[in-house]
């Protein structure tokens, strides 16, 4: 008996614990430009994107950041978290 109110115990107390989960969104946009977005200090290039431009006030700019020119590599490198060089995805498959 001491064992089962000891095991009820400990599933209970994992009811009432909870850690809260971070809001992470991954925007993966294909043949997407530095100059298409705004907020990036481009000169005279000014698109309007606000929905965007909130997203980006609201959370993390990376300013250094480098990509595959092809969405095969980056997406591998994403599930993998390895480089396409070594995760072996380099290409468009096919």
């Amino acid at each position: 008996m001491r064992h089962f109110s000891f095991l009820i115990l400990v599933i209970a107390s994992g009811l009432f614990v909870r850690a809260q989960s971070p809001n992470i969104l991954l925007i993966i946009a294909d043949d997407l430009g530095v100059d298409a977005l705004n907020g990036y200090n481009l000169g005279s290039i000014n698109p309007t994107t606000p929905h965007l431009d909130s997203l980006r006030n609201n959370g993390l700019t990376f300013t250094n950041v480098w990509s595959s020119p092809v969405c095969s590599p980056t997406r591998a490198g994403i599930m993998s978290g390895k480089y396409g060089i070594k995760n072996g995805v380099k290409t468009v498959p096919g």
